[in-house]
């Protein structure tokens, strides 16, 4: 894991790795990271200070260091923790080049985003699951971004964001973006959530009535909700 909220200590049990960062080659500089994992099998942080005097790495260290750790992590699970914080600019586009290739290297890359605002088409495209909590905005912010998935994603905000406004404010469920599953609800949140996109998107309702010669609008919302249900929920989806 890269860890670049260190000061936090919210993984100050866990071991880490050192990250050189005043060589100038980048295999130097990951150096460790190269040896460490070759031979051993658990979890470790690589954490955003410098060199021995505690600094904390800027945003543009950071961005460096992620890209030197995706270049030579290999075979294992590369966590890169609040990548909002690095993500930017140029070094955004090199970030998802790097991320392109990881699939090739035997490495499943945990991005932890705290924004929809930074999921962009690659990240969207080559994502397989998406474990999604309560966010401070809205996927629509990402829709064009999402393309084919935007839909299933929008479903499962707004169940999200309902447990959330119950009081229920760490829970999450997952989106499986290859087979477009909801994993963690149940059909009655999940009808619930169709309810509501369609009061968010009445043109979908109303398109789904033409194309079907349905002129009961309770009648198209019912049939609009069960041809979701068996679209983006498991066979056995518990009651």
């Amino acid at each position: 894991m890269f860890d670049c909220n260190v000061r936090s200590g919210s993984y100050s049990g866990v071991k880490t790795i050192n990250y050189i960062d005043t060589h100038k080659e980048s295999r130097d500089r990951c150096a460790e990271i190269s040896a460490w994992n070759k031979d051993i099998n658990e979890f470790r942080r690589i954490i955003n200070i410098k060199g021995s005097n505690g600094q904390a790495m800027s945003m543009e260290e950071m961005n460096i260091a992620a890209l030197d750790i995706m270049a030579h992590f290999t075979d294992g699970r590369l966590v890169l923790e609040d990548t909002n914080k690095y993500l930017f600019g140029a070094g955004q586009k090199k970030f998802v080049s790097e991320f392109v290739t990881t699939r090739h290297k035997n490495v499943d890359l945990v991005l932890l985003l705290q924004s929809w605002s930074k999921v962009n088409p690659v990240f969207a495209g080559n994502a397989s699951l998406i474990r999604l909590h309560c966010t401070g905005d809205s996927c629509d912010k990402a829709k064009e971004n999402l393309c084919d998935s935007y839909e299933v994603v929008k479903l499962a905000e707004l169940i999200v964001k309902r447990q959330y406004n119950l009081n229920n404010i760490r829970f999450f469920l997952y989106i499986d973006l290859r087979k477009y599953k909801i994993i963690g609800t149940n059909e009655i949140s999940f009808r619930f959530a169709c309810r509501q996109f369609l009061l968010i998107n009445p043109s979908e309702l109303k398109m789904h009535m033409q194309m079907n010669e349905i002129s009961d609008r309770d009648k198209a919302i019912e049939d609009w909700t069960s041809e979701k249900v068996r679209l983006y929920l498991p066979a056995v989806s518990l009651k």
